[in-house]
């Protein structure tokens, strides 16, 4: 018998190695294999296969990301171009709303340009942060900035936002 993933990573190579077991005709047995679930890159469908010589059978399952965010507004406009750095014209105000969908206590980093800060969300709670977003460039123009999230050193997703630069101060 083998087993095999459209991700690999969810089987480990413990699981992917020839399996064998004599079945007798009409004998109904199970056979337990452990899956992986992956913190980053994996939410949605996948599909698990089972072959015994030329029989094959699949089965799909969902992966739900443990972590989400999204920003509220999508867009940032900063006040005005060419504002002194620390000034509260150089940088706008945006909500990140992190939930956590999974049973266990999690300490996330939100991160925006050159600001971060640590979030603790217990099993199955959302919450929102109000973040400093700030002028990735003094030159006008419209820009894509990335919201990290991570977990420890893990980067567990980005969300992008728009930073709109004005032309005139």
């Amino acid at each position: 018998m083998s087993i095999s993933s459209s991700t690999p990573e969810l089987i480990g190579p413990e699981n992917q190695k020839l399996i064998k077991a004599t079945i007798a005709p009409n004998e109904t047995r199970n056979i337990a294999f452990s899956v992986k679930t992956p913190l980053i890159g994996s939410e949605g469908a996948h599909w698990i296969s089972c072959k015994i010589g030329d029989i094959e059978c699949s089965t799909q399952i969902k992966i739900v990301a443990p972590i989400t965010a999204r920003v509220s507004p999508p867009r940032a406009d900063i006040l005005r171009s060419g504002a002194l750095p620390d000034s509260i014209a150089a940088s706008s105000k945006i909500r990140v709303i992190t939930e956590n969908r999974s049973d266990e206590k999690m300490e996330v980093g939100i991160i925006t340009g050159r600001n971060a800060e640590k979030v603790t969300l217990t099993g199955r709670q959302q919450t929102d942060t109000i973040m400093t977003v700030t002028a990735p460039f003094n030159t006008p123009g419209n820009y894509v900035s990335p919201v990290a999230i991570r977990l420890g050193d893990k980067e567990l997703t980005r969300v992008p936002i728009s930073i709109g630069v004005p032309a005139v101060s």
